[in-house]
């Protein structure tokens, strides 16, 4: 329900002091003001259950508005995205051409291949499920196959990804960014968030000093190099197994002039180059 969801969206909104009068008063100004101290800036409360601090968790934490935004709804633009909620509930809020409104950069991630790492993200996934029925199966060409079948999507993952080492303090939760998932170096585990927004990795800090865990967000590439970089992945699909070859090696040199992040450790992909 549309109105329903604007109630709530005005709701979680207007917790923030003086928020209420300045939507009442379309005062595009100190509503940006506010939006970006107290939900660009919004600090979880709850560490235990949240695992990032900004504008995502202020809509779950605040308003309550992780069943509306975790679904697709035809009035908003996206799952997930606080600027849909805004563009939907005060459509001059974002506005590039205002210089007293948000801008678009400020609620929208800058491009980083979000949608491609989330697509591969969900792939590895659905390769790792089927590797476990056919482990059930006991079928040996069906295991091998979906053993092929994950390990290619791993590396198709790894390609889409930045990466740097995950830090957990001692007796203190460590903080992701939306979109981040975990990876396990040593036995190829990936984390994401359950439906209670945690992820549930065992002895974390144990293996944060072991330096086995790793953060993997989506990619952040110039556009001349995510066109090269698009083209070659769609070459790794090639009928020719030389143009195949061809294409990851001249991904990895990619990854070793710094083009893309290297990878960690370099040993973890390109195993059939």
């Amino acid at each position: 329900d549309p109105d329903n969801a604007l109630y709530h969206i005005f709701k979680a909104l207007d917790t923030i002091r003086g928020f209420k009068k300045a939507r009442e008063d379309n005062d595009i100004k100190k509503m940006a003001n506010l939006y970006r101290k107290h939900v660009i800036g919004h600090k979880r409360k709850n560490k235990k259950k949240y695992t990032q601090d900004g504008q995502v968790t202020f809509f779950y934490e605040v308003g309550g508005l992780k069943g509306l935004m975790r679904h697709p709804r035809k009035y908003l633009a996206k799952i997930k995205s606080p600027a849909a909620l805004i563009r939907f509930g005060i459509p001059g809020l974002i506005d590039d051409k205002n210089p007293v409104a948000l801008k678009s950069k400020e609620v929208e991630k800058p491009y980083k291949n979000t949608e491609i790492f989330n697509d591969r993200l969900d792939k590895y996934t659905q390769a790792s499920i089927e590797l476990k029925e056919a482990i059930k199966s006991s079928k040996e060409s069906e295991i091998k196959k979906a053993k092929q079948t994950l390990h290619w999507q791993r590396e198709e993952l790894w390609l889409a990804s930045n990466k740097k080492k995950l830090k957990a303090k001692k007796n203190a939760p460590f903080s992701l960014d939306e979109n981040d998932i975990v990876y396990d170096i040593k036995t190829k585990e990936v984390f994401t968030l359950d439906e209670n927004e945690q992820f549930k990795i065992q002895n974390v800090r144990a293996k944060c000093k072991q330096g086995r865990l790793l953060i993997l967000s989506p990619l952040t590439i110039s556009a001349e190099t995510r066109k090269k970089k698009e083209r070659l992945e769609a070459q790794l699909y090639h009928k020719d197994i030389r143009k195949r070859y061809s294409a990851l090696r001249q991904l990895k040199k990619m990854e070793e002039k710094g083009l893309m992040p290297r990878p960690y450790p370099v040993s973890d992909v390109f195993q059939h180059c």
